[in-house]
């Protein structure tokens, strides 16, 4: 209430007694009786001057908000097979006993695989793992104010698009959990093999075989039907020559 109201409000009831002490008790001698009738004369002309005025009362309330802060953890059964459950425990189990953490933020908790879920309950029962979906459930839950992401996982996506390329408003910070190290691997990526061909003509089969990992590897790549073996070649990889394509001709000499 600033100054000017309070001066207003006081003039209002200085004016409104004088105009009933003039009315009633002016030149008059005193009645004890008139008091009421100047009393409910003062309270008139005060509320019309009043509503003249059309005082105004503001309140002001500070509300603090904290920021948040989205924990995100992988719920997917991967994560105890490869024995990274414990390690992502213990991550979780620091954050919540971080006091410091827990009073600056409003930490929440969630567990994904397939799609997001609320929860702090450490269950690991999803059979795939959707990374960049999750980060994208969580930028829209974060949409009206700043709440940074940890992600805690082991970096294995199953499905999904390339959670690099997810382009969340939200800063994220990864916190990689089990074994980290890059294990030498070969892979059959793709086979291709017509689905038929003509009696006494040679059946091709395509086969494009790749290698991730660190130095050198040789390998023998098999074409077997049932129990027999029907084709082999040796393969060479390397971290220049990580992929190779391999073809074999087999004679179709008998149907089915």
């Amino acid at each position: 209430m600033n100054l000017n109201l309070v001066f207003l409000l006081v003039l209002s009831a200085l004016v409104s007694g004088l105009l009933s002490y003039y009315q009633y008790f002016f030149k008059k001698e005193f009645d004890r009786g008139l008091m009421l009738p100047a009393f409910f004369r003062f309270l008139g002309i005060f509320c019309l001057l009043l509503l003249l005025i059309n005082p105004r009362y503001q309140s002001r309330q500070s509300v603090i908000v904290k920021p948040g802060l989205l924990v995100a953890w992988d719920a997917s059964k991967s994560m105890s097979f490869s024995g990274a459950e414990s390690q992502l425990k213990d991550v979780i189990a620091k954050i919540q006993e971080n006091q410091d953490l827990n009073e600056q933020f409003e930490v929440q908790y969630f567990g994904f695989g397939e799609s997001l879920r609320l929860g702090d309950s450490l269950s690991f029962s999803s059979g795939q793992t959707d990374i960049d979906r999750a980060l994208k459930q969580l930028n829209q839950l974060s949409s009206s104010r700043i709440s940074p992401i940890v992600l805690v996982s082991d970096g294995i996506q199953t499905v999904g698009r390339n959670y690099a390329y997810s382009g969340v408003d939200q800063q994220v910070f990864p916190v990689i959990v089990g074994d980290t190290v890059q294990k030498n691997d070969l892979e059959i990526s793709q086979v291709n093999a017509n689905a038929y061909v003509t009696m006494g003509n040679l059946f091709e089969v395509e086969a494009f075989a790749t290698f991730s990992g660190e130095g050198s590897v040789t390998s023998e790549l098999r074409l077997e039907k049932g129990s027999q073996v029907i084709g082999r070649k040796s393969l060479t990889f390397n971290k220049n020559d990580r992929s190779q394509m391999v073809k074999f001709e087999v004679p179709s000499d008998e149907p089915g």
